[in-house]
């Protein structure tokens, strides 16, 4: 857990990041990156050409490289508000458009 949402959980205040978790499983035919970006985009009712660019928080080359190595769920592009853990091999943290990310080799996760 990052420190920003250990001092929101700690806090209990209500803001725009108290909004329930959402995980958008990554499709084959698109990058880590681009499933960032469209699961930000459907969370927040906005176009995807609206968000800030995500190359500037994080090298997404970067980012897209070590999520194709790994092997993707078949049912991708889906999303899911349960909380259950998915097991996976990698995970990386960012923040991004007021959200704390969370990228796997399987998934995208929105807190």
């Amino acid at each position: 857990m990052s420190e920003n949402q250990q001092k929101r959980r700690s806090q209990g205040a209500a803001g725009p990041r108290d909004r329930p978790r959402r995980r958008r499983l990554i499709d084959e035919a698109e990058t880590a990156s681009e499933a960032v970006v469209a699961a930000v985009a459907t969370a927040t009712d906005a176009e995807k050409d609206a968000l800030p660019p995500l190359g500037d928080h994080l090298d997404t080359d970067a980012l897209d490289r070590l999520v194709e190595a790994e092997t993707q769920s078949p049912a991708a592009g889906l999303v899911f508000t349960r909380t259950e853990d998915i097991p996976t091999d990698v995970e990386v943290s960012f923040e991004y458009a007021d959200y704390d990310v969370t990228v796997s080799d399987n998934y995208v996760l929105l807190e």
